[in-house]
């Protein structure tokens, strides 16, 4: 292993002579979060965020880099030589002034939670150049609706006869309410799915899923409690084993 076992090795010869394209000096990227609704989401939105970031401060001449004394380059061993890492070759080093940033940028229909949009140097300056801007996309919790991709996951609360003969409701979308029919003989906590209320996104529409969670009264009348007496005992209801 040569770069394990030589006992002359350096790594600094080895990136000049080997290596000549990685930069010793990384640029520094900046990351920042923004919070997008549903709704939001949903139509596309337009978003500001303010932010600092670090840049050389060109109005201030240049000092001479202490390391390298201003050649950009140490002495090693013999003819050889490095990059100073410190100036990055420059031999010079500048003071840094505090930026206040401001971007505005588009928020696409659909975008995923977690989704990052690239500004390319919008971030620190180092000797390596610029360094650039990642805003990631945080979904706000919804308090009616569950995301699936693109659709829309709502639970909705109907009594049980609904479930046996059918009948019809009004169900919340992002953008109004909307009336729903239940089929008969539908079964408890079945998913109805309504096809285009769901999210919008780039290239259509996704659905929405009412999952359908049977509800019983806390009390019942009189009358209705005959009712379901004589609906006990009838064939279809009196068949527990």
């Amino acid at each position: 292993n040569f770069r394990g076992d030589h006992p002359f090795f350096n790594e600094d010869i080895f990136d000049n002579f080997f290596n000549q394209g990685r930069r010793s000096n990384p640029t520094e990227d900046l990351t920042a979060n923004i919070q997008i609704s549903l709704e939001e989401i949903n139509q596309g939105v337009t978003k500001k965020i303010r932010y600092r970031r670090r840049v050389f401060d060109k109005t201030q001449p240049p000092s001479i880099c202490r390391t390298c004394g201003g050649s950009g380059t140490i002495s090693l061993m013999g003819p050889f030589k490095s990059r100073c890492k410190v100036c990055a070759g420059q031999g010079r080093m500048y003071q840094n002034k505090i930026l206040n940033q401001e971007v505005s940028f588009d928020v696409p229909k659909g975008v995923k939670d977690g989704e990052r949009i690239f500004y390319g140097g919008f971030g620190n300056e180092t000797l390596a150049g610029m360094g650039n801007l990642f805003i990631t996309i945080i979904q706000k919790p919804h308090p009616i609706f569950t995301r699936e991709d693109n659709n829309l996951l709502i639970t909705k609360e109907v009594p049980f006869p609904y479930l046996i003969i059918g009948g019809s409701m009004e169900v919340q979308t992002l953008t109004g309410r909307i009336k729903v029919k239940i089929a008969d003989n539908t079964k408890p906590m079945e998913r109805l799915r309504i096809a285009g209320k769901g999210l919008n996104y780039e290239n259509g529409v996704g659905d929405l899923i009412i999952i359908l969670k049977p509800i019983t009264p806390n009390k019942i009348n009189d009358e209705e409690k005959s009712l379901l007496e004589k609906l006990k005992e009838s064939e279809n209801f009196n068949n527990i084993k």
